[in-house]
């Protein structure tokens, strides 16, 4: 079943076979990087480190520490030790 939304764009229902083929997709994503599969029924969330303000100050930093590599990262196996370091940054922002 599809709709339009408030603004415009094509929506319809995600259905279980939609959901199971996304859950594995992330899986085998995740696989690459030598991390488990998720538990299902959960959302999975990262706790922001209190040295960030808020949740985008935390992704510009992560994005910047990607981008920053050289090569940039393409897979979850490059993006794993830049991302802990990324989260275990110890500087306060904006200081």
């Amino acid at each position: 079943m599809s709709r339009l939304s408030a603004d415009g764009a094509l929506s319809r229902r995600v259905t279980e076979q939609d959901r199971r083929c996304v859950d594995q997709s992330i899986d085998a994503y995740l696989a690459e990087a030598g991390i488990p599969p998720r538990p299902r029924g959960w959302a999975w969330l990262i706790r922001i480190p209190d040295t960030f303000r808020t949740g985008r100050e935390f992704l510009d930093h992560a994005s910047a520490q990607l981008n920053a590599c050289d090569p940039a990262p393409t897979l979850p196996s490059g993006w794993l030790p830049v991302m802990r370091e990324a989260i275990a940054w110890p500087c306060v922002v904006g200081k």
